[in-house]
């Protein structure tokens, strides 16, 4: 157990940082480790057999995996089928597009939906998918994904990850009365 929160905080980055930066592959099979106990927990408990789900990821850029050597998703996709004995399937196609953590959250959206395709041997239709990532800042990845498996006629997604960054606080906008966020015509 770690102390304050501060520590536990620090502690999940790095270990973020070392699955989706390291060479040394065996923080993945940490994370894996700890990921793998929560959702065969969860599965217990809602009654879900791990056998009728299939793991699969967000693949890296080819040319992220070329610079780093490897691709954290796939790694810990393939991780999390050996510790829980869900079969994973390569469901996803990365065109290449900007590294997300440049953009903001509207960038983002935009960006993942325009980043992924199906594999052209994926048969998504009728399972159900556990949609394995390192983090999940804004949710657009994952639901870029999820949407791409669901028009493929998957009956159920669910994404599953590391860490999940912390919302920030809303920012409280004012706007002026003449020009509000919406307007509603009436008759």
């Amino acid at each position: 157990k770690y102390g304050s929160e501060d520590e536990r905080d620090r502690t999940v980055l790095k270990t973020v940082y070392a699955v989706k930066t390291s060479p040394d592959r065996s923080c993945v099979q940490f994370a894996a480790r700890q990921m793998a106990a929560d959702i065969l927990r969860l599965m217990s408990l809602s009654g879900e057999e791990p056998e009728s789900w299939r793991l699969t990821y967000p693949p890296r850029t080819s040319r992220r995996r070329r610079y780093f050597g490897f691709d954290q998703g796939r790694d810990l996709c393939r991780e999390l089928s050996r510790y829980t004995g869900i079969p994973a399937e390569r469901c996803f196609v990365s065109r290449g597009t900007e590294v997300q953590k440049r953009l903001n959250s509207l960038e983002r959206r935009k960006n993942a939906n325009s980043s992924y395709s199906l594999c052209r041997k994926a048969d998504p239709g009728g399972k159900k998918y556990l949609i394995a990532d390192d983090v999940i800042t804004t949710g657009a990845t994952v639901s870029a994904c999820a949407d791409i498996l669901r028009s493929a006629g998957a009956k159920a997604v669910f994404p599953v990850c590391i860490a999940r960054t912390k919302q920030k606080k809303p920012r409280r906008l004012r706007r002026a009365a003449k020009n509000p966020w919406f307007c509603m015509k009436t008759k």
